[in-house]
């Protein structure tokens, strides 16, 4: 507490993160640049938001690239110094710095790559590959299954035959034996 009664929410602000980031985003998309004091009661002196590569412009609603896209979330809880970017811009690209009190800082990258999605003709390649492949199996497998049943008739057919011709030559050979019987 401070002489006057009020907590002391100026002293003892660092921050939480001084690590610098990557992060990706697309065009039209938002986002969330964090940056905070590890201790939620306290609150910095100042707060400064930014582009390190476009010679320490501010980031904020006055500028003319950022206004109506900007906000920061400190006026409802001081120790949460981040900024939201919304509808992001190919010209949002660079590396922004939040600094505190003039003696820390994060930087943050920021990238803005256009989304890879598939296209029509793609589709269509992967549709005929998936097919032809679809084709090949079916064909394969009646093949198979072709040969199998073929082998089978030929076993059939060899056996069948085997039996007859022992059938024939058991017949000739008990014929005599039997005439002996009779005699």
């Amino acid at each position: 507490m401070c002489e006057d009664g009020t907590h002391n929410l100026i002293a003892g602000c660092t921050l939480s993160e001084t690590q610098e980031k990557l992060i990706i985003r697309s065009p039209g998309e938002s986002v969330l640049l964090s940056c905070s004091c590890t201790d939620q009661h306290t609150k910095p002196v100042s707060v400064k938001w930014e582009r390190v590569d476009s010679g320490g412009t501010e980031v904020s609603n006055e500028t003319t690239n950022y206004t109506g896209r900007v906000h920061m979330f400190n006026k409802n809880l001081p120790a949460n110094l981040s900024l939201l970017i919304s509808n992001l811009t190919e010209q949002d690209q660079g590396t922004y710095r939040c600094s505190i009190n003039n003696k820390q800082s994060i930087n943050i990258s920021l990238s803005i790559e256009e989304k890879r999605e598939i296209t029509g003709s793609f589709v269509i390649i992967l549709c005929v590959c998936l097919a032809l492949l679809l084709i090949v199996v079916i064909g394969g497998s009646a093949l198979i299954f072709y040969k199998l049943r073929n082998n089978k008739t030929q076993e059939s057919m060899y056996t069948n035959t085997e039996r007859r011709t022992q059938n024939t030559v058991s017949e000739k050979t008990l014929k005599p034996t039997s005439q002996y019987n009779q005699i």
